[in-house]
């Protein structure tokens, strides 16, 4: 009985009413809760379905770093990156053990720093160019300071980066705390060149060694396995900045966007309805979240991306609907 009683509270505006007067601390609380339950989906379908957007609708634009076919050239290059001995497992920060090159004096010299590029055409007949850097430079230090950073060395330039309609541009770059992982430079936007119909953009993705484990030994010497495993870090390291993001989101539609649609309806009812303070209407507005967010939570593990419309309109128009029955209400004092 009590639980019926409970689920007709939730359900029906004039028993929300019992709820007026309760902690607001009750009231924040369910609505943290209830962006913490709606994240929830948003991290199991996407670690769950990465492989297959990747492979069906080219998530990340990864399919170009996936799809490194075996060519002599390639692995040649790929063993030479293998050499550098770069690695982080279990451990914190990458660690390369084999960076030192020859200078122009004939000295071996640490510059802590490598580039190269993989070229390839596709399929589909597209010219694929793959920029990989290793910037193990030192935090704090003046000898060994960064060397290479994307916002300022990876920039359009029509010279450097010619014929987009035809080649796909992509940055892979090790730093000592993560993987950096790029498709076309910045300002490329500002060629205006399309492709599927819009104009191409760039996009990164940054994946941390605090979550993921690298070491260059899975190359294998080949860029066929190389393509493979960069593709599987990469998408392994980009998991936790999506659930982040996708956690922020719901934070502000579950806990900041009551707060103002609360304080709006307050403004307009306060003065000829039954409820008063804003205590009431916030709290009020919490039950009636409850409903939306148990449909939204359901509806959400099928199709992501709904949660903006769905939750949004569902509770907005349901927390309308609750507050004008308690204010026209007779039986309300």
């Amino acid at each position: 009985m009590a639980v019926l009683n409970f689920l007709k509270s939730i359900i029906f505006p004039t028993k929300m009413t019992r709820y007026r007067y309760m902690s607001v601390l009750i009231s924040i609380c369910i609505f943290v809760l209830a962006s913490y339950i709606l994240a929830i989906p948003s991290k199991y379908y996407i670690t769950n379905k990465i492989d297959s957007l990747i492979e069906e609708n080219n998530y990340l634009g990864l399919q170009g770093i996936k799809e490194i076919p075996y060519n002599v050239e390639i692995d040649s290059i790929i063993t030479e990156i293998q050499d550098k001995q770069c690695y982080a497992n279990g451990e914190f920060t990458l660690q390369c053990d084999n960076l030192k090159t020859t200078n122009d004096s004939g000295e071996i010299v640490d510059t802590r720093f490598y580039q190269n590029t993989i070229k390839y055409v596709n399929d589909e007949g597209r010219n694929i160019n793959i920029l990989f850097v290793i910037d193990y430079y030192v935090k704090g230090s003046d000898e060994f300071q960064r060397q290479y950073y994307p916002q300022t060395d990876y920039i359009y330039d029509k010279e450097k980066y010619p014929d987009l309609e035809n080649t796909d541009y992509y940055l892979i770059l090790l730093w000592p705390d993560s993987i950096y992982y790029q498709t076309y430079p910045f300002g490329v936007d500002t060629s205006g060149i399309k492709r599927d119909e819009e104009i191409i953009q760039p996009s990164y993705s940054r994946g941390y060694f605090t979550n993921i484990g690298f070491d260059v030994k899975n190359f294998e010497k080949s860029g066929q396995t190389a393509g493979l495993y960069l593709t599987q870090q990469i998408s392994a390291g980009y998991i936790p900045n999506y659930t982040n993001s996708y956690s922020i989101l719901t934070f502000f539609f579950c806990v900041a966007f009551p707060l103002i649609l609360v304080f709006l309806f307050w403004l307009f009812f306060r003065k000829t309805g039954k409820l008063k303070t804003f205590k009431e209407y916030y709290n009020i507005a919490a039950i009636a979240s409850i409903l939306p967010t148990i449909i939204t939570f359901i509806v959400i593990w099928f199709a992501p991306g709904i949660i903006s419309n769905l939750y949004l309109f569902g509770f907005s128009a349901f927390y309308l609907v609750v507050l004008y029955r308690i204010n026209s209400s007779v039986n309300i004092a």
